[in-house]
């Protein structure tokens, strides 16, 4: 992947803001703040590079580690999914519904916000699908009279 992309992706997911504000960082400390803020280790040292809070040599040292695989959490797979809800996620996830997106579209139509018309709509799906989702992600439609 390009720096460019990489860039991009870490001034979206870390914000200065976010950032650890830390001095001495080795392997260990690129490692717990990759896993901390859920990112590869290079998105981590573009966005602490372009923060200005390490400089280049440094970059190079926290872009030098990777999060060993058995370590890597997926937020749109939490753990406790069965093998059929987890498939049935990435299916959703390919089509562009994600986690955040799937609870905002919920939390819009149980505050009212939207219609279950409206949900079906927002969530691509029609009425029966939406069922299906809701079910999945623990979720209710507010039955309208």
């Amino acid at each position: 992947m390009k720096p460019g992309r990489f860039r991009f992706a870490s001034s979206y997911l870390m914000p200065p803001s976010i950032l650890p504000r830390v001095q001495g960082w080795d392997e260990n400390l690129a490692l717990h703040w990759a896993q901390t803020l859920k990112v590869s280790t290079e998105a981590l040292s573009y966005a602490l590079l372009d923060a200005q809070l390490i400089d280049i040599a440094v970059a190079r040292k926290v872009r030098s580690v990777s999060v060993p695989v058995v370590e890597k959490v997926d937020p749109e797979a939490p753990s406790g999914l069965s093998p059929s809800q987890l498939t049935r996620r990435r299916e959703l996830l390919e089509r562009g519904l994600s986690d955040h997106y799937v609870g905002l579209c919920f939390e819009a139509h149980q505050r009212g916000f939207i219609s279950a018309g409206r949900l079906s709509e927002a969530l691509l799906s029609d009425h029966r699908e939406t069922r299906e989702i809701s079910v999945l992600y623990g979720r209710s439609i507010v039955n309208e009279y």
